[in-house]
């Protein structure tokens, strides 16, 4: 066969991307057409019986950004039907949504944790994950990084309600990122969604006492005080249940509840809510 020179190779290769990028373009107006299509809930679903997920599925391994983010944007919109999200799953959507995070760009992996958050309601979907822990640590990376806390602290309250999941949160940072968020929060209450994630988490006893060791769990305890924190003080009830055998921690407790919980409950200052939770708390002396 005639050797090709690295001419001709470079030229083949100029054509070869030329044509992809033109593929790439065609791509990206045809899903933005079908996508604004699809606001009609009629004609979306005449798109998914003619596979419309499994097309867009074969086209999230693409580079190009603009096709990439239509891609993802539209497969979260279709995301919100069960029977769509059934469709993903059995297209190995998990797989592909991994190889997406390895793109570094700041919008397509905020639109890829929206889609992950859609999916993570599936039970399924949530035990695929679960069965693959390497994946899991990755969306702690996220975590970190203030941009991406909202979606990723919404994304573990559902993972959060599955038990297998328990040693995962145990085995990664999770549980020191969300100390840091509980003792900085920059309101007196705790945010809802911070609270319910955190009282999921610490239901699992090795979970509480990772929470609570080396003097954390004293510093929240002060904070409740400062800020009269009814949602804060179900955590450290929570804590305290469920490290019942630890002698350092209620070591900590004692020390508290003649000089600090007990006086809460003649205050007249203090919200029904924050009362309830400090009795609940006194009933473990």
């Amino acid at each position: 066969s005639k050797k090709v020179t690295p001419k001709e190779y470079q030229l083949a290769l100029e054509k070869f991307l030329f044509l992809v990028r033109k593929q790439d373009r065609l791509l990206t107006k045809a899903f933005q057409i079908l996508h604004r299509l699809a606001e009609d809930p009629k004609v979306e679903v005449k798109m998914v019986k003619k596979d419309i997920v499994g097309l867009l599925l074969k086209n999230m391994g693409r580079i190009n950004i603009n096709l990439l983010l239509e891609v993802l944007l539209f497969l979260k919109k279709l995301s919100i039907i069960q029977v769509n999200k059934d469709a993903m799953i059995k297209g190995k959507i998990f797989e592909k949504m991994m190889k997406v995070f390895e793109i570094r760009h700041p919008y397509i992996w905020a639109i890829n944790l929206q889609l992950f958050f859609n999916l993570s309601f599936d039970h399924g979907f949530r035990m695929e994950v679960i069965s693959k822990p390497e994946a899991f640590y990755q969306l702690t990376s996220f975590f970190k990084l203030t941009d991406f806390r909202s979606n990723i602290l919404r994304i573990f309250y559902n993972f959060s309600l599955e038990e297998k999941a328990s040693p995962l949160f145990y085995n990664s940072e999770t549980l020191f990122i969300i100390y840091e968020l509980l003792d900085k929060f920059p309101e007196k209450i705790i945010g809802a969604e911070l609270a319910a994630l955190t009282l999921n988490l610490i239901a699992y006893p090795p979970n509480a006492q990772k929470l609570a060791e080396n003097g954390r769990v004293k510093n929240l305890i002060e904070r409740v005080l400062k800020n009269s924190d009814f949602e804060l003080m179900k955590i450290i009830r929570t804590i305290i249940e469920n490290c019942n055998n630890d002698k350092s921690i209620n070591k900590i407790y004692t020390k508290y509840v003649e000089d600090h919980f007990m006086p809460i409950l003649t205050s007249k200052q203090e919200t029904n809510e924050y009362l309830i939770e400090t009795i609940n708390i006194l009933s473990n002396r």
